[in-house]
């Protein structure tokens, strides 16, 4: 994936595949700590132990008929690259928040990409899903409820 956003709207996909009613999207972008973080909330069905040790595995997928489920192992491997990390915390009938971090001035940082594009996609997509889009830069500040 070319950049970030598509890795945003897999893992919404992902969440609506999922159940979930409600997704937040969150974006930090802090130049002082030269640290992009992206937050992608869910109200899901959440993953048991098994399948959360799995998640990153590009070989594993929870969908019918595939056979690769690249979405989180490209994910993974695009935040160490650019000196970050991905951490995935899920539960059972609580949901899902995948949090991928990326140092802002590293050389292999992929662009974060058209973000407003993606949600109005998702949006328009799936109305009867709710999506908060937040995004923080310095004093810039963007929140956006599909609900509201």
């Amino acid at each position: 994936m070319k950049d970030l956003s598509l890795h945003i709207l897999d893992i919404a996909e992902n969440a609506i595949r999922a159940k979930a009613n409600k997704i937040s999207i969150k974006i930090l972008e802090d130049e002082a700590a030269d640290q992009l973080s992206v937050m992608v909330e869910d109200d899901g069905l959440g993953m048991d132990a098994e399948t959360l040790k799995k998640a990153r595995d590009p070989f594993f997928t929870t969908k019918d008929g595939k056979r690769f489920g690249l979405g989180l192992a490209l994910l993974h491997q695009a935040a160490e690259a650019a000196g970050g990390f991905l951490k995935i915390d899920s539960q059972p009938a609580k949901g899902t928040k995948i949090t991928a971090v990326f140092k802002l001035a590293h050389p292999d940082a992929k662009p974060l990409g058209d973000v407003l594009e993606t949600v109005a996609a998702l949006v328009a997509a799936n109305s009867k899903v709710r999506f908060i889009y937040e995004y923080k830069k310095g004093d810039r500040r963007v929140h956006y409820d599909s609900h509201d």
